[in-house]
């Protein structure tokens, strides 16, 4: 594909776009040369849209124009522009967010969008006979500004009224190409998603074939449910309006079977989401800043069918496709299914997400004998003495200096990284997701045992000692000697003197991702 548009709808769709964005992050690859979000929210304080907005800001930040606060992907392009260069990590062109989002202070009510009615003619008549026939007078005087709370029925009217109208939409459908991708992405219990997804496939499903892309849906069904215990402050009568989880299934229910009759010509995929045994419960809130759900495995189901999307073409008659990952069940009786790097079928993320923790353990680890970045520094190896990577870019890099504006997209995603990966593998959850073992020392010869698989030694390889020992020991990684290797076969030719400070950064994430490479085709069993 040329240009992927993701549609979020909801909080749902944003939640799975901050997944995707922690994805790309770690150097998965994707059939787009961009990806394009676009947000369709009417809750004005969504944290999910909020924290979505700052992880694209911590990729794309750029200096000039953000207080001199460069992100991780701005990096490789104030290096050099062309992508073939970068490295693996942060490599992916992720635009700033198209905003369809029509917040409700500004929108009033559904009343006041659908038009107040008054009059005496046949046609007024109508109109309010009809408008007070579908609506209640709850449904027409909801304020809008936390979303629709549950009610696609509102939400239809709404989006399709305002967003769909927005000159940013219209922009999107004049510019559109078959070579293009358009996937929307929202929950089938709620409002907002509920109500968005058909909106928007089949906007673009009706288009001329000249024009029409490949079209998809990520639908995803119920994977938690509310306490029930209100715990926002919101202006909002609970008594008149409240989501409910104890109607979600009947709510999907609803949208399947309206799917099923109207939703099956003109586009190319869906994909439909969920887990029955993973109905965690959350806190219940009506929207606003305090709806601050953590990460979900199903959200990083969904993302991972936005990347096999973008790998396929037009169809003549619609395809449902199912997320490719793979889940392991654990001895524990009250059955917990837990999913690890050895159950996970899907190769590729479980690469990149094993290849980006082992970059942070390089910045991270402050032991002088383990051979990581602190040893290079203190030893002036000449990966980092001869690109200018000191302790003081060391330091900015994990978060305990901000004297290094080149640092911060940088430092703020490996800080969501590890803010990712503790939601989810909270064993508080149905399917805790376990990546690596925080318990068990790790230095630079010994690194891949400490990933997490049936093996005892993690992901790395083994080998026999001695003749008559047959005890297994783990291939040490020698992390060193691939950052000499690839910094050779990179920038040996390089002299500090005509090496500019924002390319220090690029340069030594490009000689890691390339010794990286190599220390898991060398070192680690076949993930």
């Amino acid at each position: 594909m040329n240009n992927l548009y993701v549609f979020a709808i909801g909080g749902s769709g944003e939640r799975v776009v901050k997944s995707l964005v922690m994805m790309l992050s770690t150097g998965m690859n994707i059939g787009a040369q961009r990806v394009i979000p676009v947000f369709i929210d009417n809750d004005e304080q969504s944290c999910a849209y909020q924290k979505c907005k700052d992880l694209i800001k911590y990729y794309n930040a750029n200096p000039n124009t953000d207080r001199g606060k460069m992100g991780a992907n701005t990096l490789y392009k104030r290096f050099n522009p062309d992508p073939s260069s970068w490295g693996s990590f942060f490599h992916v062109q992720i635009d700033d967010p198209i905003i369809l989002n029509r917040t409700g202070e500004a929108i009033g009510d559904l009343k006041r969008v659908i038009g107040y009615v008054r009059g005496e003619s046949e046609v007024h008549k109508a109109v309010e006979e009809e408008m007070n026939l579908l609506f209640t007078n709850d449904d027409l005087t909801m304020p809008l500004n936390v979303g629709f709370v549950g009610n696609p029925n509102i939400g239809s009217i709404v989006l399709n009224t305002l967003s769909l109208q927005d000159q940013a939409f219209k922009k999107i459908m004049n510019g559109i190409t078959p070579d293009d991708g358009v996937i929307a992405v929202g929950s089938l219990f709620g409002g907002t998603g509920a109500a968005g997804m058909p909106l928007i496939i089949n906007t673009f499903k009706n288009l001329e074939l000249a024009k029409k892309p490949v079209i998809g849906g990520v639908a995803v069904l119920p994977y938690f449910t509310t306490d029930g215990k209100s715990k926002d402050n919101l202006a909002l009568d609970a008594s008149k309006w409240d989501v409910k989880s104890d109607a979600f299934l009947t709510k999907t229910r609803a949208a399947l079977m309206y799917y099923d009759e109207h939703m099956k010509l003109g586009y190319d995929y869906m994909y439909y989401v969920g887990d029955s045994k993973s109905t965690d419960v959350y806190e219940h809130c009506r929207g606003g800043a305090k709806q601050d759900n953590p990460y979900h495995i199903i959200e990083v189901m969904s993302a991972l069918s936005v990347i096999d999307f973008s790998y396929n073409g037009h169809q003549d008659d619609i395809v449902y496709k199912s997320p490719v990952f793979g889940f392991i069940a654990s001895d524990d009786t009250n059955t917990t299914l837990r999913a690890n790097l050895s159950g996970i079928t899907n190769s590729d993320f479980a690469k990149s997400i094993v290849k980006f923790q082992i970059m942070k353990e390089m910045f991270e680890r402050a032991n002088q004998d383990d051979y990581m970045l602190k040893w290079a520094i203190d030893n002036r190896a000449n990966y980092v003495a001869n690109i200018g990577f000191d302790e003081t870019c060391r330091k900015s890099v994990i978060g305990t200096s901000q004297a290094w504006s080149q640092a911060w997209g940088l430092c703020e995603l490996m800080k969501e990284f590890d803010v990712w990966m503790k939601d989810l593998s909270n064993d508080k959850i149905r399917r805790p997701f376990v990546l690596y073992n925080n318990n068990e020392a790790v230095n630079a010869d010994n690194i891949t045992t400490k990933f997490f698989t049936e093996n005892k030694f993690g992901i790395a390889l083994s080998k026999m000692e001695g003749i008559f020992n047959r005890h297994e020991a783990p291939v040490k990684a020698n992390i060193a000697d691939e950052m000499l290797k690839a910094y050779k076969r990179l920038y040996s030719g390089k002299k500090l003197d005509d090496i500019k400070t924002d390319d220090t950064l690029p340069m030594l994430l490009n000689t890691i991702s390339e010794a990286l490479d190599e220390v898991m085709k060398k070192n680690c069993i076949v993930l």
